[in-house]
């Protein structure tokens, strides 16, 4: 798994830096479509945690901190066990969650700006990194026990 290491590390790095210059961007121009009917660009300050849930900074910040922690605890003990979908998602997770950070330091909110239909809230390519990090680390733990119990 060691040679496995460098290839993600520079994947999460590059969807790191893949977020930080798409929310740069978005910033610089009005609201517009960027796909039709799939995509928009609605640029927005977010000073609440998922889905705009307002948290008083007091407990925000704790919190987020102990969740960026207990996902590095996940990709630790999936690199360790050689659980690369863990490993994978726990990365992609951690991608997300430190730059949507890094905007929580910077503006005292996240920069959201893609809308999506039939979704609720707008949101960034680092939300939708630890969206999907966190289904792939539900599923791939939830068949990971079921192969080792049966």
């Amino acid at each position: 798994m060691r040679t496995r290491l460098w290839p993600a590390v520079i994947v999460t790095v590059g969807a790191f830096v893949v977020d930080r210059v798409t929310r740069a961007l978005a910033f610089r121009s009005p609201a517009q479509d960027v796909l039709p009917g799939v995509l928009r660009s609605e640029p927005h300050f977010n000073s609440g945690i998922a889905f705009g849930i307002p948290l008083p900074n007091a407990l925000l910040l704790p919190l987020l901190g102990m969740l960026v922690l207990g996902i590095t605890a996940v990709a630790t003990f999936a690199y360790r066990r050689r659980w690369l979908a863990g490993w994978w998602a726990s990365l992609l997770i951690l991608a997300g969650a430190w730059s949507n950070l890094l905007d929580r330091f910077s503006y005292e909110a996240v920069r959201d700006f893609l809308r999506v239909p039939l979704w609720p809230t707008t949101g960034n390519l680092g939300d939708w990194m630890i969206t999907v990090g966190a289904v792939l680390l539900l599923v791939t733990s939830t068949r990971r026990r079921r192969s080792s119990s049966g």
